[in-house]
């Protein structure tokens, strides 16, 4: 079979008045094979299998068609297009090199024994045959109509090839009703002009006539009468012959290249006239030879999805809020957070043992847009070399590049940064991204006791990646290498593991859905177990799909659009409120204290006893974490980092709680400050977290055997807070005596 883009085969339609009058497919349509289910693909055979007909409607066939084994003379018979795409194949005749020898074979098998002289017959399908029979129905139909409104045009007079017997039977050709003549020449003529046209006696020229073809001629011919039958009118009847002149046969560029007096009847025939034979017709049956569904492959149909098709585990970005004109998004989108009871939530997370994790309660309609709110980044100078692989704070800090601060030491030393952390990191979903903070110093080291005493890195956050829905679990990028160089997790699926099994998973549904195939349950849930246990080898693929065995797991993963996002659950707004706390009645912005930099503010009206915030803690276990190493260090500088200022603790104990979200902006006030006010909020244990109330009735030593944010707190509100209020905590007179301090050293 050789392969044909089915386009060739419209014709341009001759019309009247704006009406097609001829068909507008060529009869070639009807003796090639094709499929229902792809409109675009025609396969022409180069032997006599188009001309084996459909079994009559009472009988059954006695052959059928298979693929057969492509020819071992290719040079690509290798390449088993069976197996391959439409575009592999529709490649074939757009580069419109053909291959000697045709790309598909397809044999013709015998169902039963065949005897001698018995028609072979096959089925072509019962979408063919409906098809014939509505075209025998509506043209029965058209014929009656024809007949009630014309009946004397109810056949159109049919032309079939003649012979003249006599000259008066001729007509000259300008009085022929229908039809047109052809005149016979020597076989293979040439059909450019040779020197002068002159008319000739045809009796003259006895190599025209077949009694005088030479044998090698006869043979070479055969019944091949195109080689010597061109165009031609008749002029005149002189006596017994004819006077004529011949044509080229190109229809577009006509020209006479004979002219002949004397021309015998048996040299003349009469035959239709352009577009006039019945396969011209223009309700005359078109229909490829079917290839059964069940032979055609399923990667050749038209309705056939890939896996890049199905785009599983793709989100759109959405708009880019980021842009400047999309900045009523930005505004849009405050104002719906300030309407709603909450936009962020902290809750159990979708990964076992993964902890606390963020959740979306609205929705986010592209990327660039803040979640929550900013706040500091604290910056850790790389100068530190001490116990920094014990200290828990190193699963929640970035590098400094990452937050713009890379200058904060010189090139001996690298920087850290803690500034948004509370996210956790799924290898298969990246949902949200790191806003990087600005260099912005609010205070003047000239001027300002507190300068340097908060950070000057501001504007950190973390922002939206895509669009997402209400209730989504948000997830941030650590890097593939965060699970591939911790033994631990050996058999962790990282991203490309999900994107591997999000193809084979595309490619499965695309077969589902592809008409005429009709996979059965067993053969779906039998190939995925084929996949798993024969082909699929590594071990964090096959974690990624652990949780699809059946075909109802299939349908699961391209609903949620994707095998990561399947494992998630889209949390409900009653659950987030019942397992979660809300994260985002504070955002931040300018203090109204002069010397502390940013503060918190409510986003919305908090009633007295509201938690205002929730925050886990990170501890670390000694001062000597916040002393920067100066041995090196010829500037004058601080000895202990500007960290330490965001830390928690008391005054008989060593360890230290930081804050991972933007409790860290609330500043300090009461009445004992010049010009002070009494707090607003205050600082509790958080007594619905589990493990915080478990470690508060043990002795702290049994802390360190945990290694991450382990304590929670609440902030509560002390009183009614309004909207756009600033929040206060009172530090206590310890902190509030050193800052007096400070202030009186800094100034003397």
């Amino acid at each position: 079979l050789v392969p044909v883009n089915s386009s060739v085969f419209r014709i341009i339609p001759r019309s009247k008045d704006g009406v097609a009058t001829n068909a507008t497919v060529q009869l070639l349509e009807n003796y090639c094979f094709g499929n229902r289910l792809a409109s675009s693909i025609r396969f022409c055979p180069l032997s006599q299998v188009s001309l084996i007909n459909h079994r009559h409607h009472d009988t059954k066939p006695n052959a059928a068609v298979r693929w057969g084994e492509p020819s071992k003379n290719r040079h690509d018979k290798d390449q088993n297009l069976l197996i391959g795409s439409l575009k592999d194949i529709q490649r074939i005749f757009e580069e419109r090199t053909m291959p000697p020898t045709a790309p598909i074979m397809m044999e013709v098998y015998a169902l039963r024994e065949i005897e001698k002289d018995e028609e072979v017959v096959i089925d072509y399908t019962h979408h063919w045959e409906e098809a014939y029979l509505k075209h025998v129905e509506t043209t029965q139909q058209s014929a009656t109509l024809a007949t009630q409104q014309s009946p004397q045009k109810q056949r159109r007079k049919r032309v079939n090839i003649t012979q003249f017997s006599t000259i008066d039977e001729v007509l000259i050709s300008r009085n022929l009703p229908a039809g047109r003549y052809e005149c016979r020449l020597e076989p293979l003529s040439r059909e450019d002009l040779i020197g002068i046209l002159t008319e000739e006696d045809y009796r003259a020229r006895d190599h025209q006539f077949p009694k005088n073809y030479l044998p090698h001629v006869r043979t070479h011919l055969g019944n091949n009468q195109f080689a010597m039958w061109f165009p031609c009118d008749v002029l005149e009847r002189l006596g017994n012959g004819l006077r004529v002149q011949v044509f080229s046969r190109s229809l577009q560029n006509r020209k006479v290249i004979r002219k002949y007096f004397n021309l015998p009847l048996e040299a003349l025939r009469l035959v239709e006239a352009p577009y006039q034979s019945d396969q011209h017709k223009l309700d005359a049956f078109r229909h490829f030879i079917p290839i059964p569904d069940k032979l055609f492959p399923a990667r050749w149909r038209s309705n056939y999805n890939s896996s890049k098709d199905f785009r599983l585990g793709v989100v759109s970005e959405g708009i880019d809020a980021a842009a400047p004109e999309n900045q009523n998004l930005l505004d849009k989108h405050e104002r719906r957070l300030r309407e709603v009871k909450c936009g962020l939530y902290f809750a159990p997370s979708n990964i076992p043992e993964a902890g606390f994790s963020s959740y979306s309660a609205v929705a986010y309609e592209g990327k660039s847009i803040v979640i929550g709110s900013t706040l500091p980044a604290v910056i850790l100078p790389g100068v530190f070399t001490q116990g920094m692989e014990e200290w828990d704070m190193k699963d929640y800090i970035w590098t400094g590049r990452s937050y713009n601060a890379e200058y904060e030491v010189d090139a001996n030393y690298t920087s850290e940064a803690m500034g948004a952390s509370l996210a956790n990191f799924h290898p298969g979903i990246l949902n949200m991204g790191l806003k990087r903070p600005e260099f912005q110093p609010l205070l003047d080291r000239c001027v300002d006791p507190g300068a340097g005493g908060s950070s000057d890195y501001l504007g950190c956050a973390f922002q939206s990646k895509l669009e997402m829905q209400p209730g989504e679990e948000m997830f941030i990028s650590y890097g593939d290498s965060w699970f591939l160089n911790r033994p631990e997790f050996h058999d962790v699926a990282v991203s490309y593991n999900y994107e591997e099994s999000n193809t084979l998973l595309a490619s499965v549904w695309g077969l589902m859905q592809a008409d005429g195939l009709s996979l059965k349950r067993n053969e779906v849930e039998g190939m995925l177990s084929l996949f798993r246990k024969r082909f699929i080898k590594d071990k964090r693929t096959l974690s990624a799909l652990s949780r699809v065995s059946r075909i109802e797991d299939i349908e699961r993963v391209v609903t949620r659009n994707g095998t990561a996002q399947a494992e998630m659950k889209l949390r409900s707004l009653e659950w987030l409120e019942e397992n979660g706390q809300c994260m985002d009645h504070i955002y931040v912005a300018l203090s109204s204290l002069s010397q502390a930099g940013q503060g918190a503010f409510s986003r919305r009206f908090l009633k007295q006893g509201q938690t205002v915030l929730s925050s886990p803690m990170v501890h670390t276990w000694g001062r000597k974490y916040f002393e920067i190493d100066r041995s090196n260090i010829t500037e004058d500088i601080n000895p202990l980092m500007q960290m330490l200022n965001y830390q928690f603790t008391h005054a008989d104990s060593l360890v230290h709680f930081l804050p991972i979200n933007q409790v860290i902006a609330i500043n300090h006030n009461s009445k004992r400050m010049p010009n002070g006010q009494q707090p607003n909020v205050e600082i509790r244990w958080a007594s619905w977290d589990k493990r915080s109330s478990y470690y508060l009735e043990r002795p702290l030593e049994d802390l360190k055997n945990e290694h991450h944010s382990t304590m929670i707190i609440d902030v509560v509100a002390t009183r009614d807070i309004q909207v756009d209020e600033e929040i206060f905590i009172d530090y206590g007179m310890e902190w509030e005596n050193a800052w007096l301090e400070h202030v009186k050293n800094w100034e003397s």
